[in-house]
Formats: structure tokens, sequence, C-alpha cells
């Protein structure tokens, strides 16, 4: 039963094309070329997974920390952000097999994105995971948390706006597709490390089906859940200073002529910008 569970976790998100951004007005909250050259963020994310097998429940836990050093310069669609994974450290344990911990030579490749005014327009680029590591899910959908929806406009405390994303992705046997839409409310003003900082409340609405086939045995998976939270922007830099976003999934999968296997997910996922 892990293999679908680690090929879910491990999917690699991949955003439509774009065109050509067109500047947002001038008081509007949007996304612009940043005032800094460079940013340094850091990641922590925990996944929990329940499997209730016939068995009995299984349970494991996926914990993992990143450093991503940014950059960002201008492009057709808006500005490029460029962030390579300057560190890693995960572990997954398992009640049954014990824990397993991995550093930085299990990533490779860096998280590219283009962000027009109200969102990202195109995943470039996603750090991949080695096999061992497929637990682990907080690259699956960093640059949209990095860059979350704005609605272009000028906004007053109690506006709201939404966006919607999809991803896909082929791994491990398994062909995965998700859609997600994320409804925002604009409150009051907070200070953050002396920061002043737009706050951001987030709910979404998550919906994951995957299909496919490994050694011969058809696999299926349905999950479906939320996203709440929220998302820390700095105005004066043009970028987002942090957020706290807490997910809960449920659905259940299908291998061969078995019968369907329970699954949660849920944890969260706290990004930070040092700089």
């Amino acid at each position: 039963m892990k293999k679908p569970i680690l090929a879910l976790a491990a999917a690699l998100a991949a955003a439509p094309g774009f065109s050509p951004a067109t500047p947002a007005p001038q008081d509007a909250l949007a996304w612009g070329l940043p005032s800094m050259s460079a940013a340094t963020y850091h990641v922590a994310d925990t996944m929990r997974i329940e499997i209730q097998a016939p068995p009995g429940p299984v349970s494991m836990t996926a914990l993992a920390h990143a450093t991503l050093e940014a950059d960002f310069a201008e492009d057709a669609g808006g500005f490029r952000a460029s962030a390579a994974v300057t560190d890693f450290t995960g572990t997954v344990t398992n009640p049954a097999m014990g824990s397993q911990s991995m550093g930085s030579e299990v990533v490779r490749g860096a998280l590219v994105v283009v962000v027009g005014p109200t969102s990202v327009t195109e995943l470039a680029g996603k750090p991949e995971l080695a096999p061992q590591a497929g637990q682990f899910s907080l690259f699956d959908e960093l640059g949209y948390h990095m860059f979350p929806g704005l609605p272009g406009r000028e906004a007053a405390v109690g506006d709201t706006w939404t966006d919607t994303y999809t991803w896909s992705a082929s791994n491990q046997g398994m062909n995965t597709t998700s859609i997600v839409t994320r409804t925002y409310t604009l409150e009051a003003e907070t200070v953050i490390d002396g920061r002043p900082l737009q706050a951001i409340a987030v709910s979404a609405t998550v919906e994951i089906s995957g299909s496919g086939n490994q050694e011969g045995v058809a696999l299926t998976q349905e999950i479906a859940g939320s996203v709440t939270g929220h998302y820390y922007r700095d105005a004066e830099a043009g970028l987002l200073h942090s957020a706290v976003l807490q997910r809960e999934y449920t659905g259940e999968s299908t291998v061969g002529d078995a019968p369907p296997v329970s699954l949660t997910f849920n944890g969260p996922q706290h990004i930070r910008r040092e700089n």
C-alpha cells in the first residue's frame, strides 16, 4: 500500500502557460518586481499520513525543513523568481520501520516561477526529490504559496477575491491531477518583526485524483480537503514575509480488486522570509 501514497506525496506540480501581463494600477494590491534583489526563505513542513488498511491502521509522519535563496528579475509575464535550495533536512517516522533521515543530497534543481500582477502564471521549474524522499510534500505547491493570488486592484479591509490553479504530475506509475480554489479576505494590517504587513486570510478547497499501474496492478486515489491560514505580505518589499497554512485531506485508495483503503493527510506548512 505504500507505493501509491508515496507517489501522491511526491507528485510534481505543473502550471498552465501564460500571456504577457498587463501592469496593475499604481495603488493596486498586486505583484510587481520586488524592491529587494534577493531574499532567503525558510520552510517547515509537517505531513501526517493515516492509512486505515484491513490488517490495521498505519501511521507515517514526514518532517522537512528547507532553506531557499531567491532572486528576482523582470520577465515578459511580470517577473521571474528563481529559488535554489541551499539546505534540506527531512525525517520520516513509521512505527513499523522506525525513522529515516536524509539531507540535501535528495534534492536537485530550483524552484522557478513567473509571477504576473495577480498570480503565478508559470511554474518553470521545481526541485526534484530522490525516490526515497517521496513522502515530502513541501515543494509541491510552494511557488503558489510564496506568491499567493492578489486582486490586482485597490482593496479595503474585508474585501475578498478568488483564484484557481491546477497542477498535474506523473510519478512512480501514478498520474495525478489536483484543482485548488482559494478564497482570500484582506484583514487589518499587522506588525511582525517590526514590519507592517498586509494580513490576508485564505480558505481553499482541494481536489486530488490519481490513477496508474504499478507492476501490472491498477491503482486509483481520490482525495479532497481544505487549506486554511494566513499570508502576510510585505508591501514595501513586494514579497511575502511569512505564511501559516494548515492542510486537512481525506479520501481513499484502491489497489487492484481489493476494497478501498481510507486515507487521511493533515499538517501545517510554515514559510518565513529571513531578510
